[in-house]
């Protein structure tokens, strides 16, 4: 069974979807920011789940979270490499914009971001 942080958005993107400027707190989980010198590490909580003082937080969306927001042309796709591959298609079916990720979240996320940054949805 993959770990929690296998099945959601990265911080990285998670970050990025924040700067896109999506309501935060809404997904099912967070990535919790530990800003104590010691500990300087990033985790999965649950969205709700008590974290220490003066932690940041970032939403971390699960596949089926991020599937709510893409159009109908957007689809996705498991290559035989293990990843996923997210395509924008046009009209006629061909493949306008493409990502590929090993994580299915960070693939949904990135086409998302594109779809945003490109003016092709809003949020």
């Amino acid at each position: 069974m993959e770990q929690l942080e296998q099945q959601v958005t990265s911080l990285e993107v998670s970050q990025r979807i924040e700067e896109l400027g999506f309501k935060q707190f809404e997904s099912y989980f967070q990535w919790v920011i530990d800003e104590f010198p010691k500990k300087g590490r990033s985790y999965v909580s649950k969205t709700g789940d008590e974290i220490e003082p003066g932690n940041d937080r970032v939403d971390a969306y699960t596949v089926a979270e991020l599937e709510i927001y893409l159009p109908t042309n957007v689809v996705c796709q498991n290559t035989s490499f293990g990843e996923v591959l997210v395509k924008l298609l046009d009209e006629e079916g061909e493949t306008i914009y493409f990502t590929r990720e090993e994580n299915g979240a960070d693939a949904r996320a990135k086409m998302l971001c594109y779809l945003v940054e490109n003016k092709l949805i809003t949020i």
